[in-house]
């Protein structure tokens, strides 16, 4: 060994303070919340990000002012904030100073120690609200929104060549239709519904009269009888197509706020799934080659507004427990990834815009879900001796007779008089 170690080691400190090292040692981990679903052999790890890294130090005062030195070092460590801190190996680094206790043994007079924990310093402001959590999941779908706005000049026509341009138009129509479909089983109201209609048939007709799959502005002007933000002239068929089902959601959440995001949720999911068998992107000849990469990207456009909406709904919906806000967490990190793992066949370029918006709409569902489901109740299982009346057993668990009816909803329990004796409940 030629390198001489000590001339490259940092002298310690902290915030400022000096001491001596004779142990540090350096933890971190990733934050993984692994999640096992029945019938399913492969668990879900989700990784929730970095944990918190920690030091700990041995640091020590030998001399005769070690008892001084200590008080010194003691009065630093009790300081509030983050400061400097200077580790022989690591250098400088931004921590916190967490815990500490002092060592000193009789037999070594003059030698003093202080056991020190150091945490990584993290985000210099609180942690946001759940209500600006929300937004922001609002503000990743439209960006999402300009991300497929990029994809009306990646469709391949080949000159317009009339059978690959016809696939093209009948996948779009394919997308309007299945709106009509969702709308028809979400909205209600027949005025909202009507008006729905309407605009998706002018939407057909726009995608059916051209082949570069942008739509005229009387098109997007009969948007403002919906609410919709003006969109500009031109814009991409699937934005539209995103714009509309985000409208969709809009009218039927609004109608009803309790049931509604669920409602959304599910008349959306297939769309999330897309197609998952879709042929690869090979083909003997140019033209089938250019097929098969645009059923990529209208399946890519299927993908991305159906996990729009999907990212909407989830932060209006209300989570009556822990397990629920998680399954819900972990359906859309999997769909997401999904939709991620068919991107990749558009190819590096293509696919780095509507990847990046894909995955800032995850993180920001995913740290709102993270935030909501931390303060709800777990769930748990009861075992009783006998099939008891719901409003008895309300009684047992949460001395509140009233929340019986709650349950026998959770349970599905046919008659309340006689709940299973096996059954959930809410832990509090």
């Amino acid at each position: 060994m030629t390198r001489d170690w000590l001339s490259t080691l940092w002298p310690a400190s902290w915030q400022g303070v000096p001491f001596w090292v004779e142990k540090d040692t350096h933890a971190g981990k990733r934050r993984i919340a692994s999640h096992e679903f029945p019938g399913r052999d492969d668990p879900l790890h989700e990784d929730l990000g970095s944990g918190v890294a920690r030091w700990q130090v041995t640091a020590y005062f030998a001399s005769d002012t070690a008892d001084a030195d200590a008080a010194i070092l003691l009065a630093a460590l009790d300081q509030p904030g983050p400061g400097l801190l200077v580790l022989p190996i690591d250098g400088p680094v931004a921590a916190r100073a967490h815990e500490w206790h002092r060592e000193r043994e009789r037999d070594k007079a003059g030698y003093v120690a202080w056991q020190i924990t150091f945490l990584r310093e993290g985000a210099t402001a609180i942690l946001a609200t759940q209500a600006s959590l929300g937004q922001s999941v609002f503000d990743a779908v439209d960006g999402l929104s300009a991300a497929l706005g990029l994809l009306a000049t990646a469709y391949d026509l080949m000159g317009t060549v009339d059978w690959v341009t016809a696939a093209v138009t009948d996948g779009l129509v394919d997308l309007v239709a299945g709106l009509d479909l969702v709308a028809g089983t979400i909205l209600d109201d027949a005025v909202a519904a009507l008006a729905v209609t309407s605009t998706l048939t002018a939407v057909v007709a726009a995608i059916e009269d051209g082949t570069d799959f942008a739509l005229a502005s009387d098109v997007v002007s009969g948007f403002a009888g919906l609410g919709l933000d003006a969109l500009a002239t031109g814009v991409d068929a699937g934005a539209v197509i995103l714009a509309l089902a985000r409208k969709i959601g809009d009218l039927a959440i609004e109608a009803d706020s309790a049931a509604g995001p669920d409602r959304v949720r599910d008349a959306f999911a297939p769309w999330t799934i897309a197609d998952p068998d879709a042929a690869p992107v090979t083909a003997a000849t140019t033209c089938r080659l250019a097929m098969a990469r645009n059923g990529v990207r209208l399946d890519v456009v299927q993908r991305l507004v159906g996990l729009a909406v999907t990212a909407e709904a989830i932060v209006r919906a209300t989570y009556a427990s822990r397990q629920e806000g998680v399954a819900a967490r972990a359906d859309f990190v999997v769909a997401t990834e999904r939709a991620l793992v068919a991107m990749d066949s558009l190819g590096a370029a293509e696919a780095a815009e509507p990847s990046t918006a894909l995955v800032a709409v995850r993180d920001a569902a995913v740290e709102w879900l993270t935030r909501a489901i931390a303060d709800l109740a777990p769930v748990r299982t009861i075992r009783t001796s006998a099939e008891l009346p719901a409003t008895v057993l309300a009684w047992v668990l949460y001395r509140d007779p009233s929340r019986g009816p709650e349950l026998v909803s959770r349970n599905q329990v046919t008659h309340p008089g006689f709940m299973p004796r096996v059954f959930e409940a809410l832990v509090s």
